[in-house]
């Protein structure tokens, strides 16, 4: 039975056209999305084939779909940076059919609980306003806030039962002051609950909060940047694009951290978690080449991999590899050696290559989802 959220109740260049290889008769109506700053893509899950391109305004983050496919939400600046909102796009014509207020600084990723009810925006870019925002979608509102004091939330996961909420948050240098009157000061505008989230011990943390009645659990300190969950939920991942050699293991029941080992001189550049929930695949690169590594998400061991395109690096809350719903396509974003950026699927697990397709250069792809 999923579990309701429920804060109401409590307060490079490779070609200029599409190279397709393979197909995936099984997802052939399956779309994916590419987020731009201008505006998003969509494509076909079996062959790469670009379906739809949309200019609905200042997108300023990734963007969530729901489970039929039918809408997509994505928060984008609509005033001076510290006013905006959540738009509610149609898939199919990428029309704003709402636009939810309530967003009090950049958005930068939308995710959707299980029963698709509430969405999750990460907004920072303003001291003092940086925080994740709760929106119930059947209400059109903002019903709750995760205010992050002394520092920026860089990204938020939700386990796959939709049990708990992960917010990792990194301290902000020279923003300090007592927490209490920042809350209170954030809770002005807010017509339902506030609740804190702060970096332990004034180091990259990872806050988790319980969805049912929402509210804090803990915090799990010395864990940085993007962040991923098993199938099972039983492994937070966290990583550092570009910079970490390893990937930090959390387990969410205990909250034991340990490090997952990269090969030599690899670097992380995103995770992906297999919808099979037994295998995940890290992006890394070594300066010479690109690879996805084979983790086993049941031993946290890495055994086998295969080639990939040299990736775009990732902005801020995003990924660029993501698997298809199906889980026998892997997606990535890479670079065109003109300015564009590239569109890469492959097989899963072989690592065949299915397409390569360069998007609309004006695009500017920092995101890729499904």
């Amino acid at each position: 039975m999923k579990r309701r959220f429920s804060p109401e109740t409590s307060v490079a260049f490779v070609c200029a056209s599409l190279i397709v290889l393979g197909s995936s008769p099984a997802e052939a109506q399956v779309a994916g999305y590419v987020t731009g700053l201008v505006g998003i893509e969509s494509f076909s899950a079996s062959s790469g084939v670009v379906l739809n391109t949309f200019y609905p305004g200042d997108i300023s983050g990734t963007i969530a779909a729901s489970s039929n496919g039918a809408m997509l939400y994505s928060g984008a600046i609509t005033g001076s940076g510290t006013l905006s909102t959540l738009f509610v796009l149609s898939s199919s014509t990428g029309e704003i059919v709402s636009q939810i207020p309530g967003l009090y600084s950049t958005p930068r990723k939308t995710i959707l609980d299980v029963t698709g009810t509430y969405a999750f925006v990460l907004c920072t870019g303003t001291p003092g306003k940086n925080s994740v925002t709760v929106v119930n979608l059947e209400k059109q509102k903002a019903v709750g806030y995760v205010h992050v004091g002394g520092g920026s939330p860089v990204d938020i996961a939700m386990s796959p039962n939709g049990s708990k909420l992960f917010v990792s948050v990194q301290p902000t240098s020279g923003i300090g002051g007592d927490l209490e009157e920042e809350i209170a000061a954030f809770s002005a505008p807010a017509t339902q609950g506030v609740y804190s989230c702060k970096p332990e011990g004034n180091s990259p943390s990872v806050c988790i909060f319980n969805t049912g009645p929402f509210g804090f659990a803990n915090t799990v300190s010395g864990v940085a940047g993007d962040i991923a969950v098993s199938q099972d939920g039983t492994w937070l991942y966290a990583w550092n694009p570009g910079e970490n050699t390893y990937l930090t293991a959390v387990n969410t029941e205990s909250l034991a951290v340990s490090k997952i080992s990269l090969p030599k001189n690899n670097y992380v550049y995103g995770l992906a978690v297999a919808p099979s929930g037994d295998k995940a695949v890290v992006l890394a690169v070594d300066g010479l080449s690109t690879s996805f590594l084979m983790l086993d998400t049941q031993t946290n061991a890495l055994a086998g991999s295969f080639s990939g395109t040299a990736p775009l690096a990732p902005a801020f809350g995003s990924n660029v590899v993501a698997f298809s719903p199906g889980g026998d396509s892997l997606w990535s974003l890479g670079e065109c050696q003109v300015s564009c950026s590239l569109l890469v699927g492959q097989s899963f697990p072989s690592g065949n290559l299915i397409s390569q397709t360069a998007l609309d250069p004006s695009l500017d792809a920092f995101a890729i989802t499904f």
